[in-house]
């Protein structure tokens, strides 16, 4: 059973003098049903899911951008170990794989391990495919090596990088 309620309507007008006058005065019949207030919460409720939703996005996002640049050290630290291992052990064990650690960073502190293995002895060849070396000043070779950096960066992002290296060596071993 609707509710139905009846408003006093007036229209007024102005007749000239600066006085308004009551022209007419109705009962008019007035079924108020509240859709305002559902097409607001409607409309609210859309708002709330759309800012949710950008907030999701924000988040995932900024997790996204920490992530890389965690992974951005990790690598700048891996690159930057090869290359120190490269000078403090011009070197290796033909042996042992040697391991050497080594810290960057002063603010953010990436640890990082170059792992050099010895791989084999190769005699080093001229174009026509013969030992140029092998027969003056004791012979030359080529020990031919495998280093391994691995980085771990402040988000606990791990690089590894690899890369062959080969050195001229004297035969006499």
């Amino acid at each position: 059973m609707k509710r139905t309620t009846t408003h006093e309507t007036a229209l007024w007008f102005d007749n000239g003098s600066g006085i308004n006058a009551r022209l007419a005065c109705a009962r008019l019949p007035c079924r108020q049903t509240g859709i305002a207030l559902v097409m607001t919460l409607v409309f609210l409720t859309i708002l709330i899911i759309l800012a949710l939703a950008s907030m999701s996005t924000t988040t995932l996002e900024e997790r996204m951008s920490g992530n890389m640049q965690d992974m951005y050290h990790a690598f700048e630290a891996a690159e930057s170990s090869l290359k120190s291992a490269l000078i403090d052990a011009p070197t290796s064990d033909t042996t042992n794989p040697v391991t050497n650690t080594y810290t960057y960073g002063t603010s953010t502190i990436v640890q990082s391990a170059v792992t050099t293995t010895f791989r084999q002895y190769t005699p080093i060849k001229s174009g026509t495919n013969t030992d140029i070396y092998s027969k003056t000043n004791g012979g030359f070779q080529l020990a031919i090596s495998e280093q391994s950096a691995r980085a771990t960066g402040p988000g606990n992002s791990v690089v590894t990088l690899s890369r062959g290296m080969s050195q001229v060596t004297s035969n006499v071993q």
